[in-house]
């Protein structure tokens, strides 16, 4: 059974207590759009899911997933198996943090198609560093108003909390390694 998104938030900010209003302000979003994703009315962006992971100071990738028991020393994760997210920028996410083990960062795999984004406009989410290596094809990233293209290949660390998106303004699509810091 596919776990939704907009319950699993929900679950979260009840379990921590949290109104509505006090997690859109924590996250800094609408307390009318956390209503909308909440009730299952609109999909969040990968920028508000970041925002509300962080607000919540939970993997993104609790969202899409039941958390396990740790009841295995190892866990192999299997990328065919793994939850889908679709942004509405034409951007797939694939989260593939641990459901086991408690760890101070988040793997997630992006998929962006020709045209594709990550937000609708550069967004500031998250602390500490991420690290960003392109799979596949080439991605440009905006940061603090530069333009950066990044190739198959090679990696990028920056600092989130500034303004940044990823965007594929290229003919192929691309594939995105994020390790964010929680």
């Amino acid at each position: 059974m596919a776990v939704k998104v907009h319950l699993r938030i929900q679950q979260f900010r009840q379990a921590r207590g949290l109104s509505q209003r006090a997690l859109a302000e924590k996250a800094g979003i609408s307390a009318a759009g956390l209503s909308q994703i909440e009730s299952g009315q609109t999909s969040p962006s990968v920028a508000t899911l970041e925002k509300l992971a962080d607000a919540l100071e939970s993997p993104m990738a609790s969202f899409f997933t039941e958390q396990e028991e740790a009841s295995v020393r190892v866990e192999v994760l299997t990328i065919g198996s793994r939850p889908v997210f679709q942004a509405r920028q034409g951007a797939e996410v694939i989260p593939l943090g641990s459901r086991v083990y408690s760890v101070p960062f988040e793997p997630i795999l992006i998929r962006l198609n020709p045209g594709g984004e990550m937000s609708d406009k550069p967004f500031g989410a998250g602390n500490g560093v991420e690290f960003v290596n392109v799979q596949r094809g080439r991605a440009m990233l905006s940061y603090d108003g530069q333009q950066i293209e990044i190739s198959e290949t090679q990696s990028v660390f920056y600092d989130p909390s500034r303004n940044h998106n990823w965007t594929n303004p290229f003919d192929g699509w691309c594939e995105l390694l994020l390790v964010r810091c929680r």
